[in-house]
């Protein structure tokens, strides 16, 4: 569920006890939504390695079907023993995905 679709239905609840609407999200939730407005931006660059979030999206969404298919189920924990990099933002994205227990 998409970041925006999480704040509108927090406010239709009647917020939370400070009388402010409850903002309901989770961190994957901004990738998403980012990705959704700008596709052809670029998400990240690193020396010669430049990737829109439409390609951002694209590969995380591949990482994520072979996870599945080797049997990692949604809210399997998971370590990324990585440098920080492109691969790793992507194998970061996939975790946070995973972790709210998409497919």
């Amino acid at each position: 569920m998409a970041m925006d679709d999480n704040l509108t239905r927090a406010s239709h609840n009647g917020g939370n006890q400070t009388g402010r609407a409850a903002m309901i999200w989770h961190l994957a939730d901004v990738f998403e939504t980012v990705a959704r407005l700008v596709p052809d931006q670029m998400a990240l660059t690193d020396g010669t390695v430049r990737r829109t979030w439409r390609e951002y999206e694209d590969r995380s969404a591949r990482l994520a079907a072979a996870l599945v298919a080797r049997g990692i189920a949604p809210d399997t924990k998971t370590a990324i023993y990585a440098y920080n990099s492109p691969e790793f933002l992507e194998a970061f994205y996939v975790a946070l995905e995973r972790g709210r227990g998409l497919p």
